[in-house]
């Protein structure tokens, strides 16, 4: 299932640098769950269901003149995935680029997406998803 799994987020960051997140709906487990980990907000806590998990994405995309999610491969194991990403974007009325390093955690569950959190580091979202750091590699097509 991993290969499968790594396409459906590979279809995610297509969807996002293409600034249409509408497909995301598709992608989650009705039920799915969103944990802003080590990069939320203090007090933040989980978010539940898509429309929820999509408004958020929305204010922050909002707030950007344009912005991406630039990955090139997974770390993937059963029903768990790891994906590095580099965040790039410029802020609304602004030039400066802002870019930053994160690790996206997923499960998932009858082919969608039914858990995602974002961390600092790859071992703490590989803990938050029950993955191991040495789990096999998986590249993203182009």
């Amino acid at each position: 299932m991993s290969r499968e799994n790594v396409e459906i987020v590979r279809r995610a960051i297509t969807a996002w640098n293409g600034d249409d997140i509408s497909i995301y709906r598709d992608l989650y487990a009705p039920d799915v769950v969103a944990e802003p980990g080590t990069l939320g907000l203090e007090g933040v806590g989980p978010i539940r269901g898509p429309d929820a998990i999509m408004a958020i994405f929305q204010r922050m995309r909002d707030s950007f003149e344009r912005d991406e999610l630039i990955a090139d491969h997974a770390l993937a194991e059963d029903e768990s995935l790891v994906v590095p990403v580099r965040w790039r974007g410029v802020a609304q009325g602004t030039t400066t680029v802002v870019e930053q390093r994160l690790f996206i955690g997923y499960r998932f569950r009858e082919g969608r997406i039914s858990f995602q959190g974002w961390y600092d580091s790859l071992e703490k979202a590989c803990e938050a998803v029950g993955l191991s750091p040495a789990a096999p590699q998986i590249e993203f097509a182009d």
